[in-house]
C-alpha cells in the first residue's frame, strides 16, 4: 500500500509539473520536440514554446543544496523535534532560451530512505537539461529524519511526532498498522506530502530565476 501511494505520489507531482508553471502567458504552450539530428539555435527556439532536442545539445549548469523549506523532524537522540533544512538541486542548460520545460524529480524508497543524488539520477539529471529540460531532484523527510520511536507509547508518539503530522492522522495511523516501521513510514508519508508541495512552491517562486 505504501509502495503504490508513493507513485501516486510522484505520478501527481510530475504531472502537475509537465503541464506547466512558469510565469507568463505561455502557460498553457505545448511542448515541442525537435526532430532528431535537429539541434535548432536558440533564436529559433526562444518563441515562447518550450522545446526540447532530442540529442544533448547544451552545457548542463548545476546549482546544489539550495534550501527550499524546513520541516520538523527528529534525530536518534532527540525526544521534541527541531527544524531541519530540506535541500534540492537544480540542473540546467547554459543557454539564453526564456521558456523552458522543468521537470521535478522525487526519488523513490518507500518513505524509509533515498537521496536526490543517486547517481542514476544525476544521469537522468544531466539527459534532461542538455537537452533544455530544467531537472529539479529534492530531497524530503523520510523516517531517517524522524527518529526512533522503539519503546514508546501512544501517548508519547502522540507527543513525539506533534507539529510533524496532525493529531488525527496519528492517531488514525497508530490504529491502522501493524509494525513500528509502517507507522514511521505513515507519518512520512505525510511529511513528504508537505514537503513535495514546498518544494513545487519554491520551484513556481523560482520559475523567472532558471526560465
Amino acid at each position: 500500500m505504501f509502495y503504490r501511494n508513493q507513485k501516486i505520489l510522484i505520478l501527481y507531482f510530475i504531472l502537475m509539473l509537465l503541464t506547466g508553471c512558469g510565469g507568463g502567458d505561455n502557460n498553457d504552450a505545448p511542448l515541442a520536440i525537435a526532430a532528431p539530428n535537429s539541434i535548432l539555435t536558440e533564436s529559433e527556439q526562444d518563441n515562447g514554446v518550450p522545446i526540447v532536442n532530442t540529442e544533448s545539445s547544451y552545457s548542463v549548469i548545476l546549482e546544489e543544496d539550495i534550501i527550499y523549506a524546513q520541516g520538523l523532524g527528529h534525530d536518534d537522540a532527540s525526544n521534541v523535534s527541531f527544524a531541519q533544512s530540506l535541500n534540492l538541486d537544480v540542473y540546467y542548460p547554459d543557454n539564453s532560451i526564456t521558456s523552458r520545460p522543468v521537470f521535478m524529480f522525487i526519488h523513490g524508497g518507500g518513505f524509509t530512505g533515498g537521496i536526490k543524488h543517486k547517481p542514476e539520477i544525476v544521469d537522468m539529471a544531466n539527459y534532461y537539461a542538455s537537452r533544455g529540460w530544467v531537472f529539479v531532484s529534492i530531497d524530503y523527510r523520510t523516517t531517517e529524519e524522524l527518529g526512533s520511536i522503539d519503546g514508546k507509547s501512544q501517548e508519547d508518539l502522540l507527543s513525539f511526532y506533534r507539529g510533524i503530522a496532525p493529531q488525527e492522522w496519528i492517531e488514525y495511523a497508530i490504529q491502522g498498522v501493524e509494525t513500528l516501521k509502517q507507522l514511521q513510514q505513515s507519518i512520512a508519508m505525510y511529511a513528504a506530502q508537505r514537503d513535495a508541495k514546498a518544494a513545487l512552491r519554491w520551484i513556481i517562486a523560482n520559475s523567472s530565476t532558471y526560465n
